[in-house]
C-alpha cells in the first residue's frame, strides 16, 4: 500500500485532495475499467473518499480509435488480423462463443463466477491490449 500511495501522491495533491472535500480531481484511462477486478480496489486502498465513474463508449467507435492509436505506435497488423487474435483468446478462455452457432456452449464460462474471473486474468495476461475485451463491458462492471 506504501508504494501505491507514494505512487498517487506524484500525480495528486493527496493532502489538498483530503483537506478541502469540495475540491475535484480526474484521472481519465480506459485502462481502469479493463483491469477492473483489480485496479479500483488498489486507488480505493489510498483514497477510499472517491467516486468512481464510469462512461461506456460505443464498442465499435471504442475498438476503431484504439486501432487507430495501436497502429500510429507501430501495430504491423491489420485490424481484421487484430480483431481475429484477440477473438481467438476471448474463444480459448470461454469468455466469448462461436458466432456459427456451431460451438460447443457448454464450454463458455457463466457469467459472474469465479471461472469467469479466472478466465478474464488469462485473457488480459495474453490479450494484445484487450482490444475486443476493453467492450465487453458487462464482463467489467
Amino acid at each position: 500500500a506504501a508504494a501505491r500511495h507514494k505512487m498517487y501522491a506524484a500525480h495528486y495533491d493527496l493532502k489538498a485532495i483530503q483537506a478541502n472535500p469540495s475540491l475535484r480531481s480526474v484521472d481519465v484511462t480506459p485502462g481502469y475499467l479493463l483491469y477492473s477486478t483489480l485496479l479500483p480496489r488498489r486507488v480505493f486502498c489510498v483514497t477510499p473518499w472517491i467516486k468512481l465513474l464510469v462512461v461506456l463508449r460505443n464498442p465499435t467507435d471504442r475498438v476503431f480509435e484504439h486501432y487507430q492509436a495501436a497502429r500510429a505506435k507501430g501495430l504491423p497488423l491489420s485490424l481484421k488480423d487484430w480483431l481475429d487474435k484477440d477473438l481467438a483468446i476471448l474463444r480459448k478462455h470461454g469468455l466469448v462463443g462461436d458466432a456459427t452457432g456451431k460451438g460447443n456452449a457448454t464450454s463458455i464460462v457463466k457469467h459472474g463466477s469465479s471461472e469467469e474471473d479466472v478466465a478474464w486474468l488469462k485473457y488480459q495476461d495474453e490479450s494484445l491490449e484487450g482490444v475486443i475485451g476493453r467492450s465487453i463491458y458487462e464482463i467489467q462492471l
